[in-house]
Order: C-alpha cells, then sequence, then structure tokens
C-alpha cells in the first residue's frame, strides 16, 4: 500500500511541477519542439506512475485477501 500511495504521490508531484510552469512566449522552433518533446515525456511518466500505482494498489488488495 505504500507503494501504491508513493507512487500517485509521484505523478501529483509531476503534474504540479508542470502546472506551474510558467509559458515563455515567442520562443524560436527548435525550443517548442523540445519543450514539446519534454512535456510528452513527462505526460508518459505521469501515466506509468498511475498505472504502477493502480497495479500497486490491486496488488496489496489481493495480499490482503489472502489470493
Amino acid at each position: 500500500m505504500v507503494l501504491c500511495l508513493a507512487e500517485f504521490a509521484v505523478a501529483g508531484y509531476i503534474r504540479s511541477f508542470w502546472g506551474d510552469e510558467k509559458k515563455v512566449p515567442l520562443k524560436t522552433e527548435d525550443k517548442v519542439s523540445a519543450e514539446s518533446l519534454q512535456v510528452s515525456h513527462n505526460m508518459e511518466v505521469m501515466r506509468l506512475c498511475d498505472d504502477l500505482g493502480c497495479l500497486w494498489a490491486v496488488a496489496s488488495l489481493l495480499v490482503y485477501l489472502k489470493y
């Protein structure tokens, strides 16, 4: 259960980081594409953290129910 909560905490931390990030206008095309790539990678990490958190919750429930 601790690992489940840790995964959700990591995903929440990453979400809060990108939510507080200031948008900088008038970037060059290279910087915009690099930032887009970073955002897409971080979105995938958040999705994986959510998935792992759910899997840990299911695993801890199965252990609790002794399956």
